[in-house]
Parts: C-alpha cells; sequence; structure tokens
C-alpha cells in the first residue's frame, strides 16, 4: 500500500499588527498557513486543524502568547472564499477587505512570496493576472498566487462593518482604526487602496514611517479623512486609539540624539500636524488625560463612535439593496452586536470602558435620592489622585434598582476584591457589607469572558436563559421572616445580561424556583439554567428549597 501524500505547504504569514508600531507586548499573534488543502480528506483536514490548536496552546502555555494559527487552502484564498464566521474568523463577512489588510500588513516567515508583491501598485485584474502567467519558468514555485485586490466593491461594506463592531467588542482600539479605514473605503470607493499605498512608498524608497508602517498610514489616512469631513469627534477618538495602540512617543523620546533612522522617522512624525494636531503634544497614556473620568468618556466615544459609523454604513447598504454575506454569517454577527448596543427592558447594559489595566476604581461608593422612599440609587466612584492622595468622586450610574445596578458594577468591570464598598444611610436595611458580598457572589457566578463573549454560533439558536441568580430580600427589613421580593439576574446564550426586581406573595420562588423563574423572565427556559441563591447576611428570610442549586448566602 502506497504511503499517503503529505499536504503541500507553501507559505507561514503574519497578519495584523505584528511588527508594526502597534506590536505591544500584549499583542496577540495571527497567522496564515497556506496550504493545498483539495486532496486532502476530511479526516487528515481536521487533523491538521487539531495540531494548529495544539501549537496555540503551546505557545500560550509556554510563551504567554496568545496566537491564532489559521489554516489557509491557498485555492480557496484566491476565490475570496474564508468560510463561515467565528469567533475569529471573519468568514463571508469580509473577503477582499481581510485580503487587503493582509497585502497590508503580511510578513513572510517561510515559504513562498505573494505573487501580488510583483505587480505594480493599483494594477487592474487584467495586469495582475498576466504577471503570474508570465512568471519565469523555475520562479512559479518561488511565489504563491493568493488572488488579486483590485478594488472593494460597496456589497461588502456592511458584512465588514458587521465583523469589524463585533472585533472591539474586545480589542475596541484596533477595531476603531479598522472600522474608520473602511467608513472612507464605503465614502471614497475610487480611493487608492491602503496596501497599494504602502507597497507604491516603498517601491519609490521612501523611508518615513508614517510612509511605510502599515499602522502609522492607516492613522494618517483616517485623520485626513475625518479631519476634511470636520469630525472632530471622530479625529479625537482615531488618534485616543493611535496613540494607546502604538505607544510610540516612549520609544521616540528618549534622551540623546537618535541612534537608528526609525527613532529619528519616529520624532519626525510626532511633529507632523495631523487633523489632531502634533501627536507629540498629545497625551501618550489615559492617566496622563484625567484618569478613570477619561477612561469612561473614551469608553462611551468608542460606544457612539461605532453606532454612528455603523449606521452610515448601513444606510448606504440600504441603498444598494445587496450585502455579500451569508445569512448565516448575518444573523450570528447582528445578534452578537444586538447583544451589545440594543437597548431592552431589565437589560444591564456595558460601556466597553477600555484600558482599566489596574486604573480602576478605589472606591464603590451607593447610595439613594431620598431615603425611605428612593425613586433611584446611585453609583459614584472615587479614583485617588497619584500626587495627593484625595479621592475624587464621579458619578456613574442612576437606576431605578439597586440589584441592577451592582450587576452593572460588576458586568462593566469595576468592582474588584480590592475595591473599598461604600453605601450610606439612604439605602438602609442595605449596608455595604451586604453589596459587597452580592457583587463579589456575581463575579464568581457569571465570568464576564464565559457570560458576555459566548460563541458566537449560539446566534443561530434561540435565545434561552444559561444561568440565573435570585437574590432574596435585598431591600426589605432584615427582620423579615418570608421572601417579600426577589431580584433575578440572568444570563443568556446570546451574551446578555438582565436583573429584574420582583415582589413575592407567595412561596413558590422557594419551594418552585424553575416555576418562578419560567414565570418571571421574557427569555425562555428550554432546560434548566445554572441556578444560584443570595441572601443578605442576617436576614431572617427562609432560603430557597435547593435540590441541587448552587446557593449562597452573605454569611459571617
Amino acid at each position: 500500500m502506497d504511503a499517503p501524500e503529505g499536504v503541500v505547504i507553501e507559505g507561514l504569514y503574519t497578519i495584523g499588527s505584528l511588527g508594526t508600531v502597534a506590536q505591544s507586548g500584549k499583542s496577540d499573534i495571527d497567522f496564515w498557513l497556506c496550504c493545498r488543502l483539495e486532496n486532502l480528506s476530511e479526516a487528515d483536514a481536521a487533523g491538521l486543524r487539531r495540531k494548529c490548536e495544539l501549537l496555540e496552546e503551546w505557545a500560550s502555555e509556554r510563551f504567554g502568547l496568545e496566537a491564532h494559527l489559521f489554516l489557509m487552502d491557498t485555492a480557496s484564498v484566491r476565490e475570496n472564499n474564508f468560510g463561515a464566521s467565528s469567533g475569529e474568523s471573519s468568514g463571508t463577512a469580509q473577503a477582499l477587505m481581510l485580503k487587503e489588510e493582509f497585502y497590508r500588513t503580511a510578513l513572510r516567515l517561510a515559504g513562498a512570496r505573494p505573487a501580488w508583491w510583483l505587480v505594480p501598485p493599483g494594477a487592474c485584474q487584467k495586469t495582475y493576472d498576466r504577471a503570474v502567467e508570465r512568471l519565469p519558468r523555475g520562479f512559479g514555485d518561488r511565489f504563491i498566487d493568493l488572488g488579486h485586490v483590485p478594488g472593494i466593491p460597496q456589497r461588502e461594506f456592511f458584512g465588514a462593518a458587521l465583523w469589524q463592531i463585533v472585533k472591539a467588542l474586545k480589542h475596541p482600539f484596533k477595531s476603531v482604526m479598522k472600522f474608520a479605514l473602511l467608513e472612507k473605503y464605503t465614502e471614497e470607493p475610487s480611493g487608492t487602496l491602503l496596501c497599494d499605498a504602502v507597497k507604491a512608498n516603498i517601491q519609490n524608497g521612501s523611508l518615513e514611517l508614517w510612509r511605510i508602517d502599515p499602522y502609522a498610514l492607516l492613522f494618517m489616512k483616517v485623520a485626513a479623512f475625518y479631519d476634511r469631513r470636520s469630525n472632530r469627534a471622530a479625529l479625537d477618538l482615531i488618534r485616543t486609539a493611535f496613540l494607546l495602540k502604538a505607544n510610540i512617543r516612549g520609544e521616540a523620546s528618549r534622551a540623546g540624539i537618535p541612534a537608528r533612522r526609525d527613532e529619528l522617522s519616529a520624532r519626525r512624525f510626532l511633529a507632523l500636524e495631523t487633523g489632531c494636531g502634533r501627536l507629540g503634544g498629545q497625551p501618550a497614556r489615559m492617566d496622563e488625560d484625567g484618569g478613570l473620568p477619561r477612561l469612561i468618556e473614551v469608553g462611551r466615544g468608542v460606544n457612539s463612535f461605532i453606532v454612528q459609523t455603523y449606521l452610515r454604513v448601513r444606510k448606504r447598504w440600504l441603498q444598494s439593496g445587496e450585502a455579500a454575506i451569508h445569512p448565516n454569517d448575518l444573523t450570528k454577527l447582528g445578534r452578537r452586536i444586538f447583544a451589545a448596543f440594543a437597548p431592552r427592558e431589565h437589560k444591564v447594559g456595558r460601556l466597553f470602558i477600555t484600558g482599566l489595566d489596574g486604573r480602576g476604581p478605589d472606591q464603590l461608593a451607593f447610595s439613594a435620592n431620598r431615603p425611605a422612599a428612593p425613586s433611584a440609587y446611585l453609583l459614584h466612584c472615587g479614583q485617588r489622585d497619584p500626587r495627593t492622595r484625595r479621592l475624587e468622586p464621579l458619578e456613574l450610574k442612576r437606576a431605578g434598582d439597586l440589584a441592577w445596578l451592582a450587576a452593572w458594577a460588576v458586568a462593566n468591570g469595576l468592582y474588584t476584591e480590592n475595591v473599598d464598598v461604600r453605601a450610606d444611610y439612604t439605602v438602609s436595611p442595605v449596608i455595604a457589607r451586604d453589596l459587597a458580598d452580592l457583587m463579589a457572589r456575581l463575579c464568581e457566578f457569571f465570568p464576564l469572558a464565559e457570560t458576555f463573549d459566548t460563541d458566537i454560533d449560539e446566534g443561530l439558536n434561540p435565545e434561552r436563559v444559561v444561568r440565573a441568580m435570585l437574590v432574596l430580600n435585598l431591600l426589605e427589613p432584615r427582620e423579615a421572616t418570608r421572601i417579600r421580593s426577589i431580584s433575578i439576574i440572568h444570563s443568556t446564550n446570546w451574551g446578555e445580561m438582565f436583573c429584574k426586581t420582583v415582589g413575592v406573595d407567595d412561596d413558590t420562588p422557594r419551594l418552585s424556583p424553575m416555576l418562578f423563574l419560567a414565570g418571571s423572565v421574557a427569555q425562555h427556559l428550554p432546560s434548566p439554567p445554572a441556578l444560584a441563591v443570595f441572601r443578605p447576611r442576617h436576614a431572617a428570610c427562609p432560603d430557597i428549597v435547593r435540590g441541587g442549586l448552587d446557593s449562597t448566602a452573605g454569611r459571617e
């Protein structure tokens, strides 16, 4: 029996920030492993994908690197077929947009060189095909034909917009820049593609950072685009996104004469006048420009920018009437965006506050607008000034439900075990310890990644409750001997959290918690969700009849 033929690996490349000013110690690394998979059996292809997964795990365990090794079929890439969307793959949501990014940022690690490098910038499809056909004999194996990007059709922009919104939920600053480029391509479809601009500048012998670094050139192009439209808010946001992502000022501001050409170019880059002023005159870090209030302001700015830009791109899509995206991908991405941004009754919304990383609040303080009969509860945060050590208060949120407000603090990553939790007399009988216990329990029962970053394929399934916590008598007198109210905090398979407080007038919640839950929430319960119970310390009300529940009371 003949030995099976091995898979033909044609090249290994990176795509993204690696090798650009946007690379940092926290950057993930995306690889394209381009192979000829057409003659590979499904079992062998699955085995090769599993090997890629094992290499990703090895990189994480051995080096602490977040690596994504994408197994790419050369023929499929050439035809702009990138499969179905997943947590890391855009699928049909963007094809030529993805290929444009690849040609703009690709680094060849091994194997053949992309034939696209041989083609003049701005070449048409016919010129590209002719160049590939005319490769000298013997040179064909040295180059790989991954297809051309003569332009990006309007019908692809809507799917690409959906994908960038989904990516922004995890990497807002990186996606804000790409989203801005997407709008530029939408509004200026006949303009030069960024990949062609990089190639032209390299071929012309330019050595300046802002002409040949893909990320720096991206910033310059979108800054000029928004400057022409006098969009000040977008300019400020992309400036912040660039400085936080690139972290270029530290490298460019070293004392002494620059030792390398790239250091000198970086200094010239920071001195350039852009639509948002000189980069060298702007704060390079969040803590240089207002600390936590600035973080929250930028988080709100990211939300607003994404939603407003999406609406503009969507308007163009509705006018054109077509989108190059598979219906399943449209459903999955649409529902992930719906879960992140759409307001719904009792929904615990998120701000997508970025860059906390140890710069979160030192204190969370809860109060009510008036004692005895409050109509609103308030959450203030405090962050100590590093110079004066004074605590600077900031009102974050107000809501009609105290349990909802506690869930909101957890969902937005504001509560940690080191935060000082305060509660004044206006929220009596609730004390600070009750709220600290509740938020600690919520953090444990609703892990952020597991709760909000659910499998994107769940968007094809009906909405259902997956986890629920029943908070008993939070605002009732501690001596109450029966359950009078329950705050239901629950999450769904689509990645949303809700909180609803209801009055209780019988024993149904205590004796049949699943029956009570099914009758109290808007989402379906086709199967019993993971269920937990929280009772404040010293509450005299009875517990839920467990029957296998994950029950937790605030104990001394």
